[in-house]
């Protein structure tokens, strides 16, 4: 028959290393983003062009800048990965809206 739902639905997240198994381990319905199954069509492409790169690509998603990064952008949260997937951009924020005004204006 097919996959199911929730696997069909996360199929986006297929791969991407150790970010892309963490993002897939995460309850996101915990976060601003809710569930993975609920993530609209442009957050799952931005989300599977990030984590199919070789570059350092970090997502801040929404009002609430929620983070995705990719294996690549994972050095650069340093102490602060643990906590960094999923959480607030601002709030723990490497370079923050205070430290980095052109922020804002993506």
């Amino acid at each position: 028959m097919g996959l199911g739902n929730a696997e069909s639905s996360e199929q986006f997240l297929s791969g991407g290393g150790e970010m892309g198994k963490l993002i897939r381990s995460m309850d996101w319905s915990q976060t601003a983003l809710g569930p993975i199954e609920n993530w609209p069509q442009s957050l799952r492409t931005s989300v599977s062009l990030c984590l199919s790169s070789t570059f350092p690509i970090l997502i801040a998603w929404g009002p609430e800048t929620i983070q995705i990064y990719n294996d690549s952008y994972r050095p650069i949260c340093g102490e602060m990965h643990h906590r960094s997937m999923g959480m607030n951009f601002r709030i723990l924020g490497q370079i923050g809206a205070e430290r980095n005004p052109y922020f804002d204006r993506g």
